[in-house]
């Protein structure tokens, strides 16, 4: 009977580790123009401040918080962006199941003239320091620091601490 048992879960096995995680949303990123993968592609909640990236075969997941959480507003829009192609906005939803199939759409991009030119290192260091002025201000700034530490123990966050710096 046991021998059942075992064969019975590691035959159910795949079938548990393939579930695929509530809120949790999934994607392929590809070029529309040659179907090639786009590696590092961004993929962002538009109205949280959730974000990832895609691996190199151009696919990425990104769990969003559960409906139920006070964060949650669904339904969201996803982002994907890639430098040098238009951004793909689409809706989602917590219980959206299934490998998303996006295909972003190459754009020119008009950039600025850029002029190079050499200079010596003296003549470098002289044209930095002649912009301190102006490159930074003088009117006194107070700023404020928030920093957020974790320690797991035994699998466990038990420790947080966030301390407040101010300058």
């Amino acid at each position: 009977m046991c021998r059942i048992q075992i064969v019975f879960f590691f035959l159910c096995l795949p079938l548990l580790l393939s579930a695929q995680e509530k809120g949790a949303i999934q994607g392929r990123v590809t070029d529309a123009a040659t179907g090639e993968p786009m590696p590092y592609a961004q993929a962002a909640s538009e109205r949280t401040t959730l974000g990832t990236v895609t691996n190199e075969d151009g696919i990425f997941r990104l769990k969003l918080p559960d409906a139920g959480c006070p964060d949650a507003n669904y339904p969201d829009s996803l982002m994907v962006s890639f430098l040098g192609f238009q951004t793909e906005k689409l809706q989602v939803s917590s219980v959206d199941t299934g490998t998303l199939e996006i295909f972003l759409i190459p754009v020119s991009l008009n950039l600025r003239e850029v002029e190079i030119i050499a200079l010596s290192s003296q003549e470098v260091l002289r044209r930095a320091l002649d912009s301190i002025s102006v490159n930074y201000g003088v009117d006194p700034v107070i700023l404020t620091a928030f920093i957020r530490t974790q320690k797991m123990v035994n699998k466990n966050w038990p420790n947080i601490r966030k301390p407040l710096w101010r300058t």
